[in-house]
């Protein structure tokens, strides 16, 4: 069975993410700084002073 539809959520105005702030920049802006915080085995070994440093991180390798 079907739950009903609440006519409210139709009606309610839906607003545009605003990206603007984007333009001109290259890759998602933190990717890698939520990508770490993803993962606790990385995450675990991070200290808190990197944290602001990590934000401005654009490319990251590893050798296995």
């Amino acid at each position: 069975m079907k739950p009903a539809e609440d006519p409210e959520d139709k009606e309610e105005d839906k607003t545009p993410t605003d990206v603007s702030y984007l333009k001109g920049k290259k890759g998602i802006p933190d990717f890698w700084v939520r990508a770490m915080k993803a993962n606790r085995l990385i995450w675990d070994q991070v200290k808190e002073k990197d944290e602001e440093i990590m934000e401005h991180l654009l490319h990251v390798e590893t050798d296995s």
